[in-house]
């Protein structure tokens, strides 16, 4: 490899650009901050963190999450297309880091064997990025399954935007580098995107002075789109790459649909279950804010494949746009945030807030359920929906009293008769009648031969 292979950092940049870069990040990283901040604030709701610690952290999970991408690569299509766009981006923050380590620190790095891998990953990247946004839009606003119905889909092709934008400019600034610094034909090697799109811009015929000012304007629009994307990652759905890794991390391997206790000791208690947004827990309120609408759940979900009025995922992005909505938070909108249908006012009482969680849940929907926790088992954000929808149906039976009228007649029969089928004890032995089958009555032993013949 060429030992002396570099190029220019920050070539043709002026001095009040690289202060202006400098400070438009400083900017940018305290909106993301305070963006952090807002989402730990909604999460704990001022209790402590440590509350929402499981006994032991689940590490094999989190970096499974963090480099192999957890469980979104049980969908091959999904799994290529993540692949392209995360692996892709990594390569061109990788790069991006030594370029800035190269121009701001004594450590000369970017140069030789390390510019050459880093300047092709970074070229190839790209195109990985470009391809992954394509099949997502295709896979999502063109083939458009139900199950994938976005919340915010204008929000989501804003992001994809972004993304392109950032690439495409990029590629964009480094043709008309290689153009305008007279390229070595290795450049072919080392940038082959970018010596493509530079052999382009010869046939242009521009003059050095128009290269230069587009130059400096593209520039600073890609600068200033980086730093948009920094913001946006405590605002957008592009929340997940943070919250996806941490909730992997609080989430227990294959912890199933563990109910969460409940202290019926407590004389104080007027009511048992999720009656308000403030009684859910922290991990809870984690789970809406690491949703990214996928429909994994909803896919796999027995009751919604049998046509049952249940969606998993409506259940975290409805109680999600609730929560949003009383914080005051407009990042996400309150799409959802309506009393479902068949959530009668009979049913529900009309002292109750409509921003209380059944509000917007009909008394169906939840009954639905059946807690198998396939839409928790099938969820890459590591979501537990059954704990909320447990926690709900709490509510609506131990305080409400609103069964299912199949559930609450076998009750009944059951108080009445002893078993759900309301058969009387008179009646109880009628199925064995003109069958041989022992029977016991007082002051009588079975006899010997049906032991022997039973066992």
């Amino acid at each position: 490899m060429d030992a002396q292979a570099t190029r220019e950092i920050m070539w043709l940049i002026p001095f009040w650009m690289k202060v202006a870069m400098y400070a438009c990040f400083v900017i940018a990283s305290a909106i993301f901050a305070k963006g952090l901040f807002e989402k730990f604030k909604f999460v704990t709701q001022g209790k402590s963190f440590k509350e929402i610690l499981p006994k032991k952290l689940n590490f094999e999970n989190f970096f499974r999450t963090i480099f192999f991408q957890g469980k979104v690569t049980r969908d091959p299509f999904v799994g290529i297309y993540h692949s392209f766009l995360f692996y892709g981006f990594v390569t061109l923050f990788i790069a991006t880091e030594f370029v800035g380590i190269h121009a701001d620190t004594p450590f000369k790095i970017y140069k030789g064997p390390v510019y050459i891998i880093v300047s092709f990953l970074a070229d190839v990247g790209g195109i990985f990025v470009l391809a992954g946004v394509a099949l997502a839009y295709y896979r999502r606003y063109i083939k458009n399954p139900a199950y994938l119905t976005a919340t915010k889909p204008n929000q989501e092709k804003f992001m994809y935007g972004m993304i392109i934008a950032l690439v495409v400019i990029g590629y964009v600034l480094e043709g008309i580098r290689l153009w305008a610094t007279g390229m070595t034909p290795m450049e072919q090697f080392y940038s082959p995107v970018g010596f493509v799109v530079a052999q382009l811009f010869g046939t242009f015929g521009l003059s050095e002075a128009t290269w230069a000012g587009t130059y400096k304007v593209l520039w600073m629009v890609h600068m200033l789109n980086t730093m948009a994307f920094i913001v946006s990652l405590a605002y957008s759905k592009f929340f997940h790459i943070v919250a996806l890794p941490l909730n992997a991390l609080l989430t227990p391997y294959r912890r199933g649909a563990v109910l969460n206790p409940m202290d019926f000791a407590n004389e104080n208690a007027e009511t048992f279950g999720l009656g308000k947004t403030s009684e859910l827990t922290m991990k809870e309120r984690l789970d809406t804010l690491a949703c990214v609408e996928c429909g994994r759940c909803t896919q796999v979900c027995p009751a919604n494949l049998a046509d049952k009025p249940l969606d998993p995922k409506l259940i975290i992005t409805k109680m999600r746009d609730v929560l949003f909505h009383q914080s005051g938070n407009t990042t996400v909108g309150v799409t959802h945030a309506t009393p479902a249908e068949g959530a009668a006012t009979a049913v529900l009482g009309e002292d109750i807030n409509l921003w209380d969680p059944l509000a917007i849940y009909a008394s169906n929907e939840l009954d639905s359920c059946t807690t198998c926790g396939a839409c928790m088992e099938e969820c890459p954000a590591n979501i537990e929906h059954v704990q909320v929808i447990m926690d709900l149906k709490r509510y609506k039976a131990l305080t409400l009293g609103d069964l299912p009228p199949a559930a609450a007649d076998a009750t009944n029969k059951i108080k009445k008769n002893g078993n759900p089928w309301g058969i009387t004890q008179d009646d109880r032995f009628k199925w064995a009648e003109g069958m041989d089958v022992p029977v016991i009555e007082a002051g009588t032993s079975i006899p010997s031969a049906h032991l022997k013949r039973s066992s």
